[in-house]
């Protein structure tokens, strides 16, 4: 029977599928029972819909009267809030509760830590998750210390401590795996699976621990974690390069009631926009892309990435002035910032880089190099990489080598649409001189010709771009991305 809070919070943490429909028939014959409306959530929260969860754990909060029942219902909510990103909301629900039974204790408290590591408070979240995990007592059920594990975690990660939050979450997934709490182990699994991702850059372990996920989310028959893990493997496959891996996610997310995904996740729309990207089939990647920045609200660095992606399709399709002015405008956007989320960060740093990669393909070499300054490529690694595509995938960390893919492939589209104007070798490598201000002696001189033949060939320059002297040759010759 699941008529108390904390029996609905209990189970909550342990539900399958195929222990839901029992619950839920329960649940029916009151239906509007605090513990009935929580079940119901239960449910949504299963099958993807967040927000109807957190809807109906409000009402279920509403009208429960039992401070203590209250603070089972609350914590779920916070739960479910915090998934989502919501710390406003959670801060007020936590604010709001004011009877903590023992049993919950440590874990708001390390919910509470979460917060604080948020808002930047580094000292109070750390002495709070430390609180936490000695209040917990070593007799509780595995489900209630994993959860304080994976807050702890939570915590851990928004401070930056990424080797602890790594070590929390799989403490706490192995405990969960256990005593068969699946859901809860695989959703442990996310902290890990980023931090591999966007901090070690190492793929092969990101997609280990989704691929573990979506085992546990298809134990426990959980469509949410099972979309979450699929959209993470999609992914790394992505950023790997891993063709066949990436075809695989892909028929996996279209095959399914939430193939909507793929026009509401962000992460997904970037790697399905990649993987047209390396087919060449550019207006497929700039639809997803546009479709993201339509229908997604997104970060600043986020909106930056898609701003450099597009402009390297622009680049692609031989529009040099779009190109110029999306990769402006994500350069503009990536500036350093003193606190940011470790996913944010690495977004800032790829948009950074493709936005330069797209610079050099036009030919503005000065703004790339720009780009990729010590300050913000320290070692010139990324300078070295892309200044001249083709890149060698095999000098790229693994998850950079779908981007380097992505390149490679509008460097030689770019090419293609490149107007030649019938220039000659000859002129061409001239055209390239212009701009450096050296007079026609000193041309003659370096390209070892006489004056009267350097001449000759400027003058066939002019003709064949229809200028008439040489600012105009070069502002053209600029705008066509034939020089920097």
């Amino acid at each position: 029977m699941l008529d108390r809070a904390s029996e609905v919070h209990h189970f909550a943490l342990v539900a399958k599928a195929t222990t839901l429909p029992d619950a839920l028939a329960h649940a029916a014959t009151n239906p509007s029972a605090p513990a009935s409306v929580a079940l119901r959530a239960i449910e949504r929260a299963f099958h993807s819909d967040i927000r109807g969860a957190i809807s109906l754990l409000r009402q279920a909060l509403r009208s429960c009267s039992e401070p203590a029942d209250a603070a089972y219902f609350t914590d779920l909510l916070a739960q479910n809030l915090a998934s989502t990103g919501d710390f406003q909301g959670l801060e007020s629900v936590l604010q709001a509760c004011t009877v903590v039974p023992d049993r919950l204790a440590p874990s708001m408290c390390a919910m509470t830590a979460i917060l604080h590591a948020v808002r930047g408070d580094v000292e109070t979240s750390r002495s709070l998750a430390r609180q936490s995990m000695t209040a917990i007592d070593e007799a509780a059920p595995p489900e209630l210390l994993a959860q304080v594990l994976n807050r702890s975690s939570l915590a851990a990660y928004y401070r930056g401590d990424y080797a602890e939050s790594e070590d929390l979450a799989l403490r706490a997934a192995l405990l969960l795996e256990s005593c068969g709490a699946f859901w809860c182990a695989g959703a442990s699994y996310s902290v890990p699976a980023t931090i591999a991702q966007d901090w070690n850059q190492d793929g092969r372990a990101a997609a280990a621990h989704y691929s573990r996920m979506l085992k546990l989310a298809e134990d426990a028959g959980h469509s949410a974690l099972r979309r979450v893990a699929i959209a993470g493997l999609f992914s790394v496959a992505a950023e790997m390069f891993d063709e066949p891996a990436h075809t695989a996610m892909r028929k996996l997310l279209v095959a399914r009631p939430e193939a909507q995904q793929l026009q509401e996740n962000y992460a997904v729309a970037v790697a399905d926009a990649l993987g047209f990207g390396w087919k060449g089939e550019f207006a497929a990647a700039e639809a997803v892309l546009a479709a993201c920045a339509a229908r997604i609200e997104v970060s600043q660095q986020q909106r930056a990435l898609v701003e450099a992606l597009l402009g390297l399709i622009g680049a692609a399709n031989g529009d040099v002035e779009l190109a110029r002015a999306l990769a402006r405008a994500a350069l503009k956007r990536t500036v350093r910032s003193s606190h940011e989320p470790l996913f944010e960060r690495r977004l800032r740093a790829l948009a950074r880089q493709l936005a330069a990669a797209a610079c050099f393909i036009i030919g503005d070499t000065v703004r790339g190099l720009r780009g990729l300054s010590e300050r913000f490529d320290p070692g010139r690694k990324y300078r070295n990489l892309l200044i001249t595509p083709p890149i060698d995938l095999f000098m790229c960390s693994d998850v950079f080598r779908g981007y380097a893919e992505f390149v490679n492939v509008v460097s030689r589209h770019a090419r293609a649409h490149r107007p030649q104007l019938g220039l000659t070798p000859t002129e061409a490598d001239l055209l390239r001189m212009l701009p450096q201000g050296t007079t026609l002696v000193e041309l003659a001189s370096d390209m070892k010709k006489s004056k009267h033949t350097v001449a000759r060939q400027v003058e066939s320059i002019y003709q064949k771009l229809g200028v008439h002297n040489r600012a105009q040759a070069v502002q053209k010759a600029r705008a066509l991305g034939l020089v920097p």
